[in-house]
């Protein structure tokens, strides 16, 4: 059994980057949403659509939407 902080130390690179780059917890429920819109899109689908559709099939705003494809195409540091 491992502890919470012996987890932390364990990767405490992997989360310095993580808090680096804004990457939020949320964002792992979220790859998969990320990685349709990026299909859908290079099979010539709008923008919009994308949105509309992800959004409704994930439960989260149009807003959202957008804010989650932009953190997560980000180059990281």
């Amino acid at each position: 059994v491992m502890k919470t902080v012996d987890f932390i130390k364990a990767n405490e690179r992997l989360f310095d980057a993580i808090v680096k780059n804004h990457i939020f917890p949320e964002d792992i429920r979220l790859l998969k949403m990320y990685e349709d819109s990026e299909m859908m899109k290079s099979k010539g689908a709008k923008t919009s659509y994308i949105a509309s559709l992800m959004s409704r099939k994930y439960s989260i705003s149009e807003r959202h939407y957008y804010s989650v494809i932009k953190r997560l195409g980000r180059v990281i540091e």
